[in-house]
């Protein structure tokens, strides 16, 4: 495989470009029609995003989930999503049913997500009855202590206890206990009530981001302007953090269970999600769905291309790499409020770490390309991995949630920057007619496998290690793999320095 070198005339000059059109863009002082349905489709799309997602981890906490099985659940989703996204595609593209399959998805997704806001818990009635049994429970014990001192210590306590058990009717064994903190539900069943739900709904929802991004890029490319895709994208980002922002807020007041301890209220974000969705297929029916691929011997080149992928080693450290963010990316997004909440970290917090996260991030989408053109994509990638070891680093010593804010803004660099420097690479040591190859590589393993291991990953070793270790676990991660790049930069210049040495 034929690599580039960052400060090659052809990559400067393809940057170089871009920024012209970028200022042609911005100078013009107007948005192109034609380009409105895919803005106003983003930003309706990830506000919906935004006022859920983050908090949703949150809400299954609230259900009694425990770590490992909230992970199980939204790691659920990138996996089936992994497996299913390809044969919607084929069904597309020999049907020509894009639009139909886009509103129908996104439909199913508006479905899915308030079915388990549907979810046959009653969280105010478990969190009752559970300090209620708590409560008697400590009586219980005391009492013991009491009568053990006396030395009536077998049979006297043995009745005592019986006598608590039988004149409450809240205080039950654990299996009825678990039936009545989730209604007519065991635990076990709202865990596989949530599960299924995912799975199935994944399966008809998937495609619909998926489409919309193919619509997207083939409206780009019939106007030769693929590269502006991410000026499309951003409105996603900005609609993000706006929903977050706003809709953490303005829940951070509520309380589901009035005249006890506080539970915020998180119905309000599937509803507001579903709002948004419904506007995001309004906008997205306007996309044309026409698919523009040539498939005569796409099957030869894609194997051709993954076998030249597969025998470069320095491709094999970067895959690894682009799956190492996917998973980390997904285990912050499930697992860091859920932390902080055990640290006592309030609802407004939550809103403002994700209003820093998403304004970082399109900062950073501003400023990548001049990045990588400055430094190259390799050590941006190297820049990303160092944020990461920082923030895990950071978060396994922290002992007050409020500290977080001090390494959040590293989160546009893990996420905006480290993502446009491994699109950037792929581009540029693509071989030819491998590019498009590459993308669904690239894409596979870091929006599916990645953020699915992730999730579930993430999620039983925090059920089993800790928060503290599993971030830990994730920062020694980070700097081997920060390490593994420095090794590549170092024999890519010893390299080069030994060939002009024979010239």
């Amino acid at each position: 495989m034929k690599e580039v070198d960052h400060d090659d005339g052809e990559v400067v000059s393809l940057l170089e470009e871009e920024e012209k059109d970028n200022k042609r863009w911005t100078n013009g002082g107007c948005i192109s029609s034609q380009f409105i349905a895919p803005k106003l489709f983003y930003f309706f799309f990830f506000s919906a995003q935004g006022s859920l997602m983050p908090y949703l981890a949150l809400y299954y906490k609230q259900l009694r989930l425990t770590a490992a099985e909230a992970g199980l659940v939204s790691g659920a989703k990138m996996y089936v999503a992994f497996l299913i996204i390809p044969l919607w595609s084929i069904l597309v593209d020999k049907f020509k049913v894009g639009k139909l399959v886009f509103i129908m998805s996104t439909a199913a997704l508006i479905a899915t997500m308030l079915t388990i806001s549907m979810a046959p818990a009653d969280i105010c009635v478990a969190r009752h009855k559970t300090s209620r049994r708590s409560s008697l429970t400590m009586d219980i014990t005391a009492y013991k202590d009491n009568l053990s001192s006396e030395y009536y210590i077998g049979e006297t306590s043995n009745e005592l206890e019986s006598s608590y058990q039988s004149s409450e009717p809240g205080f039950e064994d654990q299996s009825l206990m678990l039936s009545s903190e989730t209604g007519s539900f065991g635990h076990y069943d709202l865990f596989l009530f949530l599960f299924l739900v995912t799975v199935c709904g994944t399966v008809f929802s998937c495609p619909c981001l998926s489409l919309a991004d193919a619509a997207t890029v083939d409206l780009l490319a019939r106007n030769s302007e693929t590269h502006k895709y991410g000026q499309q994208r951003l409105w996603g980002s900005i609609g993000n953090g706006l929903a977050a922002f706003i809709v953490g807020s303005s829940i951070s007041q509520s309380n589901l269970c009035p005249g006890e301890e506080r539970q915020v209220n998180y119905y309000w974000c599937f509803y507001i999600y579903a709002v948004f969705l419904f506007l995001s297929i309004i906008a997205g029916s306007r996309l044309q769905f026409n698919s523009r691929t040539d498939s005569s011997q796409g099957s030869t080149r894609v194997c051709s291309s993954l076998r030249q992928v597969l025998a470069n080693a320095n491709y094999l450290i970067f895959l690894f790499t682009v799956f190492f963010d996917g998973v980390a990316m997904s285990f912050i997004k499930a697992f860091l409020f859920w932390f902080l909440k055990d640290l006592g970290g309030s609802q407004f917090l939550f809103s403002v770490i994700t209003a820093v996260n998403c304004s970082t991030e399109v900062l950073m989408y501003f400023f990548s390309s001049y990045l990588i053109k400055r430094l190259g994509s390799i050590r941006v990638l190297c820049i990303g991995l160092l944020c990461y070891t920082v923030r895990f680093s950071f978060y396994t010593f922290m002992v007050k949630p409020w500290l977080v804010l001090v390494v959040e803004p590293l989160s546009g660099i893990t996420t905006a920057a480290l993502w446009a420097a491994i699109m950037s690479h792929v581009g540029v040591t693509a071989v030819k007619d491998s590019a498009v190859t590459l993308q669904g590589v690239i894409h596979c393993l870091h929006w599916g496998l990645g953020h699915g291991s992730g999730s579930v990953l993430g999620g039983l070793l925090v059920h089993n290690i800790g928060s503290r270790n599993t971030f830990a676990l994730f920062a020694i991660i980070s700097v081997l793999n920060f390490l593994m790049y420095l090794l590549v930069l170092y024999c890519k210049r010893t390299n080069k320095s030994q060939k002009q040495d024979v010239n």
